[in-house]
């Protein structure tokens, strides 16, 4: 009897597992996919000048040729070699980032290997410009000569200047000077490309301000990202946090303010010449055509490298940099050419200019 009670519990158990076994797993519901939120509405700001020039900055004209119309285009020889003395020397005084000074060590080595093929083409770009305009001829050229000075000192393309100007000065310093004037023309080409790649980039920004006038900001939006269907998961498991060791990092001390910016304020150059007694000549040019320097204080001041002097006219009586630049910028908008720096340590008024006043 208990035989049989056994089988029977035996073919029980197993039609049971047998059940168990037939029987589907239940369906599990397929993750739902949804498109993903539109990405939020992004604020189109104005667009910025590049390297932080006043908005109304004025880059040169273009010319057929599609060069830029600066006070370096369409040069005699004389005219190219002696403007590439005159980069070289704002770069000699300008460009004192490095501590070795190679722009003025390079300037001083030119002069010396080249001084008599300077000067002669000095004295050709004379004759040109009194064959040209007579009586007119210094300050003719004292006025070209502060547009291509004021043209090389633009602040917004110094860094990028002084390292052409290191290397055109350490190659014109090695050459012989017969190789010196066939290679004025691409140094001066050389010298200028910093300055043409920042008026691109100016005129770049013009175009994108004008855009952003007129509406259409489209053409400055980066493309929209795609909307694409996401499962939903489970989300993984929370890691342990982790708190890293925080990070100790010196403070730097803020620089002192220069004691010249304290006691000088900033003046607004207009000039700079190799001619001291043309002074009086560009100021009365100047003043008469500029009505918004006309009755400013003048001041002038000298820099000498190696024997040559140069002649700087400013106006002053500037407390900020921000009044300065205002003038300035009113003056290039009346067609006139200036840069805003910092007053010199005995950079006196100009006594001729007080009288004339």
């Amino acid at each position: 009897m208990s035989v049989r009670v056994g089988k029977r519990l035996l073919i029980g158990t197993a039609l049971a597992l047998t059940g168990c076994s037939s029987t589907p797993p239940p369906e599990m519901a397929a993750a739902p996919f949804e498109p993903a939120p539109p990405p939020p509405p992004q604020a189109w700001s104005r667009p910025i000048a590049p390297r932080g020039v006043a908005a109304n900055f004025a880059i040169p004209v273009r010319a057929s040729d599609g060069r830029y119309m600066t006070p370096n285009y369409a040069l005699s020889d004389a005219d190219t070699l002696w403007h590439v003395r005159m980069a070289l020397n704002v770069a000699a005084l300008s460009c004192r980032d490095d501590p070795a000074e190679p722009a003025r060590i390079n300037y001083i080595r030119l002069l010396s290997a080249h001084r008599a093929t300077l000067d002669q083409a000095n004295r050709t770009v004379d004759a040109q410009y009194r064959a040209n305009f007579g009586g007119k001829a210094v300050a003719m050229r004292d006025t070209h000569n502060t547009k291509a000075y004021n043209f090389f000192a633009l602040p917004a393309v110094q860094r990028d200047f002084c390292e052409a100007a290191v290397q055109v000065s350490g190659a014109a310093a090695t050459m012989s000077s017969a190789q010196l004037a066939g290679y004025a023309p691409a140094a001066l080409a050389q010298l200028e490309r910093p300055f043409a790649d920042f008026f691109n980039a100016y005129a770049a920004y013009q175009e994108d301000l004008a855009r952003w006038q007129g509406g259409q900001i489209a053409a400055l939006r980066p493309a929209a990202p795609e909307r694409v269907a996401v499962a939903t998961v489970a989300a993984p498991a929370p890691m342990a946090s982790v708190t890293p060791a925080p990070i100790r990092v010196a403070a730097a001390a803020p620089a002192p303010a220069p004691a010249l910016l304290r006691e000088g304020g900033y003046v607004v150059q207009l000039s700079a010449f190799s001619e001291g007694d043309a002074a009086q000549t560009i100021w009365s040019d100047l003043a008469a055509r500029h009505r918004a320097i006309a009755r400013l204080p003048v001041v002038q001041s000298e820099a000498k490298v190696s024997g040559v002097t140069m002649h700087r006219l400013a106006v002053a009586g500037f407390a900020t940099q921000a009044e300065a630049s205002k003038t300035c910028a009113a003056l290039k908008a009346d067609g006139g050419s200036c840069f805003v720096r910092a007053r010199l340590a005995g950079e006196a008024p100009a006594r001729w200019a007080s009288a004339a006043t």
